[in-house]
């Protein structure tokens, strides 16, 4: 554990423990971003598109050059998550708290999911969306749903079901209002 050895090995030049949590905040960043990389060049072969800010992060001779897009515009999304193909939800590197926003947003908007991560109390595995724990696993997984778009379909209909039904903003809002306080978002706006 990065954090815990630099916790308990402090470098010379580091004059205070802020100074080296940003350290380790820089040295994590620059793994996720080295590993997401790689995890994409690997499935470069099949035609990206990469959105983002990209640009800048990566090398001109990478394969992933010409699948950059550029920052996807927030109302463009459900349009782009419903023309079907592969999405790849690369998680950060210790992201340990729970599955990003990505992972419902995909589904949720009827995009066919593909997530590293070990989140099936929210989505099932291979039946709501798809998990993958290695770069081999990734490729092997890119290359069978490519050749089996029914599978695919099926997946991202149950996906995109499961959302609607438990993992809404207002479903959430009512866990927490009930968890909180014994209220729920339905009872505050008098619906």
């Amino acid at each position: 554990n990065l954090y815990d050895y630099l916790a308990h090995n402090p470098l010379p030049q580091v004059e205070c423990p802020r100074e080296g949590y940003e350290i380790f905040r820089y040295l994590l960043c620059q793994a996720t971003a080295a590993r997401r990389k790689r995890l994409l060049e690997a499935v470069a072969r099949w035609g990206l598109a990469l959105y983002g800010n990209w640009r800048d992060s990566v090398s001109y001779n990478s394969s992933l050059r010409e699948g950059l897009k550029g920052p996807l515009p927030i109302e463009e999304e459900p349009s782009l998550f419903a023309q079907g193909g592969i999405f790849i939800n690369i998680h950060s590197v210790g992201h340990v708290t729970g599955p990003n926003m990505r992972f419902f947003n995909v589904p949720g908007m009827g995009g066919f999911l593909l997530s590293d991560g070990q989140f099936g109390d929210y989505l099932r595995d291979g039946q709501e969306m798809v998990s993958f724990h290695s770069e081999k696993e990734l490729v092997e997984k890119v290359a069978y749903y490519l050749q089996h778009p029914a599978e695919m379909d099926e997946i991202r209909h149950n996906g995109h079901a499961r959302v609607c039904q438990d993992w809404t903003y207002s479903r959430w809002l009512d866990e927490v209002f009930a968890a909180v306080k014994g209220g729920s978002v339905s009872s505050l706006s008098g619906k």
